[in-house]
C-alpha cells in the first residue's frame, strides 16, 4: 500500500471511520477521495502526516468534532472538502493557509463550525462558514440597576461584544460603537 497515489472510493456506501487506519502507511497518496461513503467519526489528526497529498475530499459524510490545525501543515494540499458533515468548533488555521487552498476549501452545511472573528481575512474564509458567536458579557445586577437608573460613573462598566466593539465615556455620555466585518 505504500505505492498507492490515489485512492478514490467516493459515492460508495461503505461506511466505517478514520480513525483505526493506519495513515502512515500511505505515505504517497496524493489523491484522497472519500466523499459520500457514509463516514462517521472524527477526522484523525495522522492525516496531516500525508505530505504528498494534494486533494482530500471528505464531503457529504457524518463526520464530526473538530478539525486538527496539523491539517493546515499539509505541503501539497490544494483542495480541502469538507462541505456537508457534522464538524465543529473553530477553524484554526493561518491566514496563509486559506490563501493557499483559496475558494477549494470547502466547508458550508456544517451548522457548528465557524471561523474566528479578526483572526482570518473574510476574503479568505471558507464559503458558507459562518463567523464564531462573540461571548457577550453583562453587567452584574446592581449595575444593570445603576445603568438604568442613569447613574453611570466612571467605575461603571458595560461591554457586549458582537464583532469588533468599542466602548466608552465622555462628559458623561455613553457611546458604543459596533463594527461588523
Amino acid at each position: 500500500m505504500s505505492s498507492l497515489e490515489e485512492l478514490v472510493l467516493s459515492n460508495n456506501p461503505i461506511g466505517g471511520d478514520l480513525m483505526s487506519l493506519e495513515w502512515h502507511n500511505l505515505h504517497n497518496l496524493v489523491i484522497l477521495d472519500l466523499s459520500n461513503i457514509g463516514l462517521t467519526r472524527e477526522i484523525p489528526e495522522s492525516i496531516s502526516k500525508l505530505k504528498r497529498l494534494r486533494f482530500l475530499g471528505l464531503s457529504d459524510n457524518n463526520l464530526t468534532g473538530k478539525l486538527s490545525p496539523k491539517l493546515a501543515t499539509l505541503p501539497c494540499v490544494s483542495a480541502l472538502y469538507l462541505n456537508v458533515n457534522n464538524l465543529t468548533g473553530e477553524l484554526n488555521f493561518a491566514d496563509d493557509f486559506y490563501r493557499k487552498v483559496g475558494r477549494q476549501f470547502r466547508a458550508w452545511n456544517n451548522p457548528n463550525l465557524c471561523y474566528p472573528v479578526g483572526l482570518v481575512s473574510t476574503s479568505h474564509v471558507p464559503y458558507g462558514v459562518k463567523p464564531c458567536q462573540q461571548q457577550v458579557t453583562l453587567p452584574e445586577p446592581g449595575l444593570r440597576t445603576e445603568l438604568a437608573n442613569g447613574n453611570m460613573n466612571q467605575n461603571s462598566q458595560f461591554v457586549a461584544s458582537l464583532g469588533f466593539t468599542s466602548y466608552g465615556t465622555s462628559a458623561g455620555i455613553w457611546w458604543v460603537s459596533l463594527v461588523e466585518m
